[in-house]
């Protein structure tokens, strides 16, 4: 299948019923305007013999900087549109994959077009029963002293909260912000190409995210800017300095400090009252540290993965072993964990574990055609802000920080992860119908 835009096209080609090859294209327009912009730039870096810093001849560079220019070239332009332009189209065309798509070549060179090659894994379901005929009966709400009160008290927290905050003052510390981001021309002025990147980011409050601070405090929905922000630099190029120009546009904002009632409403699909009680019930009950609302959740997909089974591959395991251990790693636990004997094992079994629910949840998606808005997006991250909120939701998003500060996420990751909730709450919805129906 093919995926148009700008100046980038995207070929899936389903070459088997295991395996799925994806290839992005970067039309040579783009491929030139960023080796150019990037050959100019350089010339602040380096000091070449007998020139002046800066007065250094483009020719000379690209005799002895072309092979590091390149290198910069992949880099940026995987991180700045190849990774959400392939999210994008996994996502328009329902294309269900086992872990992340692994980058296999790139091949690039300024004179053409650019390819990014990934393999994707396509793994076979076995349904024992099919997953809309099985029924769940949703544990029993607990009866603890007070606990309608905490619920009351909660929301009367969320409905106050924000009533003194001035929404027309824009951006603020801790909110999310959706944004666009394009590469200037940086003696022109103007747009290297017609591509825009899509990108979230949490304002932190921290001194390390002065910088974010700096960009986008008080920036209200369609603001237009032009900043040469170094987050954003070392966001798209970790191997090279930098001091490109980036034309950015706020798209969206997720306050902190304003009340996530509706956001919750609109999340769950509530319509009253007495509805959203309920649901906050099912937070507020806790026993053994675990809340009612995960063990539905438990529940639910311990019933899914029973009856839809499918072999993960030991490097698909593998793979998200590391990925778990990065996350583990930042926890002040960690050395504490890594010395029991068993930690490896449970690593490894947990790695299966969500590589087998992610799976089952993105087929649902795709064969109930689930989609989310940008209204189901601005929900799903409303419900992190709090740590009440956060626990209705499982699929949490990666890691987005580095060394303590806050970093971009692009928009396809978070929209996945927003379609998995979706689906699972949707999910969870019928099978509890049906359940006490029953």
């Amino acid at each position: 299948m093919e995926y148009q835009e700008c100046d980038l096209v995207c070929l899936i080609d389903g070459q088997s019923s295991h395996k799925c090859l994806a290839r992005v294209v970067v039309k040579k327009q783009l491929v030139q305007a960023l080796y150019k912009q990037a050959l100019d730039r350089h010339r602040f870096y380096v000091q070449a013999r007998g020139f002046a810093r800066g007065k250094t001849p483009v020719s000379y560079l690209e005799r002895t900087c072309r092979s590091n220019l390149i290198e910069h070239m992949k880099e940026f332009l995987l991180n700045h549109c190849v990774i959400n332009t392939l999210c994008q189209e996994l996502y328009q065309q329902h294309t269900v994959i086992a872990g992340d798509p692994q980058l296999t070549s790139i091949a690039i060179t300024p004179e053409s077009d650019a390819e990014f090659n990934f393999s994707c894994s396509r793994l076979p379901l076995t349904l024992k029963t099919h997953w809309r005929d099985l029924s769940l009966k949703a544990p029993a709400r607990r009866n603890y002293k007070d606990l309608d009160r905490q619920v009351e008290l909660f929301i009367q927290e969320e409905t106050a909260r924000g009533k003194g905050v001035d929404k027309k003052n824009g951006i603020s510390m801790s909110d999310w912000v959706l944004f666009s981001v394009s590469l200037i021309d940086h003696e022109m002025r103007t747009p290297l190409s017609s591509y825009k990147d899509k990108l979230w980011m949490k304002i932190g409050k921290e001194e390390i995210d002065r910088d974010a601070q700096l960009s986008f405090l008080n920036k209200k929905e369609q603001d237009l800017f032009i900043t040469d922000s170094t987050l954003l630099q070392n966001y798209f190029s970790k191997q090279l300095d930098t001091d490109y120009l980036f034309a950015l546009e706020i798209l969206a904002i997720v306050p902190h400090a304003t009340s996530t009632l509706e956001h919750f409403k609109h999340h769950f699909g509530l319509s009253s009252n007495l509805e959203v009680r309920r649901m906050l019930i099912e937070i507020f009950s806790h026993r053994h540290d675990i809340s009612l609302r995960r063990e539905t959740v438990e529940a639910t997909l311990k019933q899914l993965v029973k009856q839809i089974t499918s072999p993960i591959p030991s490097e698909l395991i593998r793979q998200q072993e590391a990925l778990l251990l990065r996350e583990i790693q930042r926890s002040s636990d960690y050395p504490v964990y890594r010395l029991q004997k068993d930690f490896r094992s449970k690593i490894s079994t947990l790695a299966a574990k969500q590589l087998h629910e992610t799976l089952i949840i993105d087929h649902i998606a795709h064969e109930e055609g689930i989609s989310v808005s940008q209204d189901d997006v601005n929900a799903y991250i409303a419900l992190l802000q709090r740590p009440r909120t956060k626990e209705f939701i499982y699929f949490d998003l990666p890691i987005a920080q580095m060394n303590g500060q806050e970093q971009p996420l692009p928009a396809g990751i978070i929209q996945q992860a927003c379609l998995r909730e979706k689906t699972l709450n949707k999910l969870i919805k019928m099978l509890s119908r049906k359940g006490s129906s029953r």
